[in-house]
């Protein structure tokens, strides 16, 4: 397993990395990310990615039944630097191909936003609410240049799709989906 700041290393030639690397990856910040994965995780040496949603932090998973805890900042702040690194999922959780280019700019500005004002570290790199992007090509593209100038290196999608080294669109990269059931 790799991190992406490891990855983003390798896309800048500044670090060589295996022939057959992993990234592993957990959406949302769930408690259990905290409880089961990291102890884990950090017994292993194995690194890892959580990508948080910036608005729901401590709270619980309003998006889907809301029964849920989600990690908080004294956790979060614990994990980061045990080769746990942190990305954006977004301020609410919001499915960005039902949104404007603009809701979706103001959702990862808040996002930014509140975990700075937190001193939450975090990769620049999101992973797209429900893996879900706008459809039009036109709004694809504001999407990745909103994300360039926000010194995004990385944006993922949830397609059961393996990316091959060197990565050819950084911004639409696949992820295999393994749900908790």
């Amino acid at each position: 397993p790799i991190s992406f700041k490891e990855l983003n290393s390798y896309k800048n030639n500044t670090l060589n990395i295996p022939d057959k690397p992993v990234i592993l990856t957990f959406d949302d910040g769930y408690m259990n990310n905290y409880e089961l994965a990291y102890p884990v995780l950090k017994k292993n040496n194995i690194k890892a990615t959580i990508f948080l949603v910036a608005g729901s932090i401590g709270k619980k998973n309003e998006w889907d039944e809301g029964q849920e805890k989600l990690i908080d900042y004294n956790q979060i702040k614990e994990m980061s630097g045990n080769n746990i690194e942190f990305g954006i999922h977004s301020f609410n959780h919001s499915n960005f191909s039902k949104m404007t280019i603009k809701e979706i700019e103001s959702d990862l500005t808040d996002c930014i936003s509140e975990l700075k004002k937190n001193n939450i570290f975090f990769e620049n790199v999101i992973a797209y609410p429900y893996g879900s992007i706008p459809e039009k090509p036109e709004d694809k593209n504001k999407l990745k240049d909103f994300l360039k100038k926000h010194n995004f290196n990385f944006g993922l999608l949830i397609k059961s799709k393996i990316n091959k080294i060197p990565i050819k669109n950084p911004y639409f990269m696949y992820r295999i989906n393994i749900k908790g059931s």
